[in-house]
């Protein structure tokens, strides 16, 4: 799982070497319009998120993912990209973009260098989507990040509680005026 990786990304990663290896070989400078989705999978709907990018002018590309992966160490955050094979369910669309795949994917680098080391609090795969959508200008869509679901969580549980003890402490209170002497 990522949470155990506490390097950062290896200078000179990219992740054109993998998207070499797919349809969009030919077409990596080629201006044009992309769908970007968010992929979120794994454990739960929300535990892991990546990129995807489609070409819209010819879907026979087929879906591309740019994410936030480990190195073969296990040891370096690491550029993750390569054909989507996941379900289309799992995607959510955010918005389109013209651009080259190449720029896409130098943009994905460039965050994960920024984001160094790997931390599942602050430094995870939902701020890697956060911050690629913020750059490509799609980032009215954000993704809750680790800490914001931590902090929501709490504050049900705590609502939880709180109306808890008030029909508690009601009960008490109240439940003793009816009985029948």
């Amino acid at each position: 799982m990522m949470a155990f990786s506490k390097a950062p990304v290896k200078k000179g990663s990219s992740y054109l070497t993998e998207l070499e290896t797919t349809n969009y070989k030919p077409i990596l400078d080629e201006m044009m319009p992309y769908n970007i989705y968010v992929h979120k999978t794994t454990f739960s709907d929300h535990f892991h998120h990546r990129i995807v990018v489609e070409a819209v002018s010819n879907k026979e590309y087929g879906k591309v993912m740019l994410g936030l992966g480990k190195d073969e160490t296990w040891s370096h955050v690491a550029p993750e990209s390569g054909v989507f094979t996941g379900q289309e369910k799992q995607l959510q669309f955010v918005g389109r973009v013209t651009t080259t795949l190449r720029y896409l994917a130098d943009i994905a680098i460039e965050i994960l260098e920024e984001i160094g080391s790997y931390n599942l609090v602050t430094r995870n795969c939902q701020n890697f989507v956060n911050k690629f959508l913020d750059r490509i200008g799609l980032g009215d869509k954000k993704y809750l990040t680790t800490p914001q679901k931590v902090e929501i969580g709490a504050g049900v549980v705590a609502g939880v509680g709180i109306f808890a003890a008030v029909v508690g402490v009601a009960a008490v209170f109240f439940g003793g005026r009816n009985e029948k002497k």
